[in-house]
C-alpha cells in the first residue's frame, strides 16, 4: 500500500528495475552505465515504494553508501524525494547511523523537519541508531539539530572527522 506522500506508480521502466539491482548488488560501474542509458535517478521501486537514495541508505557498508548517493544525486536524484510510508532518504541515512551519508544530504538540502506517515523525523531514527553527539551549532549546521531549553543544538555522530565546538 503506497503511503500519503506517494502516488501510485505506474510499473518502473526495465532500467530502473536495474537500477535497484545494481545498487543493492554494489555495481558501481553498472550503475553509471545504466543512468547514461536511461535509468532514472529519482526512480522508485514498485515492489517496496523506496527511492533509489533510499536504496543506497540500505546498502551494508556507508562509504558504499555515500559512492552510490553521489552518482545518484549527481545524476539529478532529489534528496527529499519521498518513498511509501513518506520516508525519506535522509531518515534512512540517519536510521542506519551514516553520518557521511547524513552529512552529503543536508548539504544538498535535505529537509531535517519532514515526517513519515508514522510520524517519525530523521532525528528520532537517528537518535536510536548511533552514539551522537551534542554540540553548539554553527552559523551553517551540517547535521542534524534539535531543540533543547539551552537553543539548538546539533547533533552529530560520534565517528568521522567533525569540529566540535
Amino acid at each position: 500500500m503506497m503511503g500519503r506522500f506517494t502516488a501510485h506508480l505506474p510499473s518502473a521502466h526495465p532500467l530502473d528495475r536495474q537500477l535497484f539491482e545494481a545498487i543493492a548488488l554494489l555495481d558501481l560501474p553498472h550503475l553509471q552505465a545504466l543512468l547514461d542509458a536511461g535509468a532514472q535517478a529519482n526512480a522508485i521501486a514498485p515492489d517496496s515504494g523506496q527511492t533509489a537514495l533510499i536504496a543506497a541508505g540500505r546498502v551494508p557498508t556507508q562509504a558504499d553508501a555515500v559512492a552510490i548517493a553521489h552518482l545518484l544525486l549527481a545524476r539529478g536524484a532529489d534528496g527529499n524525494r519521498r518513498g511509501d510510508r513518506g520516508q525519506t532518504p535522509l531518515m534512512q541515512a540517519a536510521s542506519q547511523g551514516y553520518g557521511d551519508l547524513v552529512q552529503l544530504l543536508l548539504e544538498q538540502g535535505a529537509r531535517v523537519q519532514t515526517q513519515s506517515d508514522d510520524g517519525e523525523t530523521a532525528l528520532g531514527l537517528a537518535a536510536g541508531a548511533t552514539a551522537w553527539v551534542a554540540v553548539a551549532p554553527s552559523a551553517q549546521p551540517s547535521g542534524i539539530l534539535r531543540q533543547t531549553a539551552q537553543g539548538p543544538q546539533q547533533l552529530v555522530p560520534l565517528s568521522g572527522p567533525r569540529t566540535y565546538c
